[in-house]
């Protein structure tokens, strides 16, 4: 196999693992107190992420490609169950898949690879709006003792993140070329710059949860 054919084949069989992971997560905060609307809308995700599984998957079976095994950091998100951990597990995922499926797309040379991935990110901005505003929102609620967790929670996952851009951009290097640095840049700033939103005392805007699903991006 081509190289950069068995790179592509790897990095679509992570992604396989990652957004697969989707359902078991959303059952795992459906297991909180929760309203209709939160509850409605992230099972309307975790249907949205299988359907992309599903998709990664049949792309794989159709072209003779074996899954390999799970990112070596999703073995441990399976420990999480806190409402806090999750969502901004949910968050921090979803701006990594965003930023690589994005990279990905302008640089395949395979185009049946290419439509899909760029099938997956036309989802992937919602996904990231709606669970920052998920995540702000819990954040909002929370005592002082709970904000001050979710502010090192929001750090240390802003470490794991680091890492695990630069470890994908590594191995992605042939197809990347150059733009490994300034991907893992891109993440870290997007991160830095919603700071100040989940965390910050201001008012929150008066729109539904549902504003932050469907509107266009």
């Amino acid at each position: 196999m081509d190289p950069h054919e068995r790179l592509l084949a790897n990095f679509l069989s992570s992604s396989f693992f990652a957004e697969d992971e989707a359902t078991p997560v959303v059952k795992k905060l459906l297991a909180h107190p929760t309203n209709e609307e939160e509850r409605a809308l992230l099972l309307s995700y975790a249907e949205e992420e299988d359907r992309h599984a599903r998709l990664i998957e049949e792309h794989l079976a159709r072209r003779g490609l074996p899954k390999g095994a799970p990112f070596w950091i999703q073995k441990v998100f399976r420990r999480f169950r806190a409402r806090t951990i999750l969502l901004v597990q949910f968050y921090n995922v979803e701006i990594l898949a965003g930023t690589f499926y994005g990279a990905m797309a302008g640089r395949i040379r395979d185009g049946e690879a290419r439509a899909l991935i760029r099938r997956l990110l036309r989802d992937e901005a919602r996904h990231i709006r709606l669970h920052r505003e998920l995540l702000a929102r819990h954040i909002a609620r929370l005592g002082p003792l709970g904000r001050l967790e979710a502010r090192v929670l929001a750090l240390v996952f802003r470490a794991a993140c680091s890492v695990t851009a630069w470890y994908q951009a590594r191995q992605l290097a042939p197809i990347l070329g150059q733009a490994g640095p300034p991907l893992r840049a891109k993440i870290l700033k997007k991160m830095r710059a919603d700071l100040p939103y989940l965390f910050g005392r201001g008012a929150r805007p008066g729109r539904s949860l549902d504003w932050w699903w469907s509107a266009p991006v």
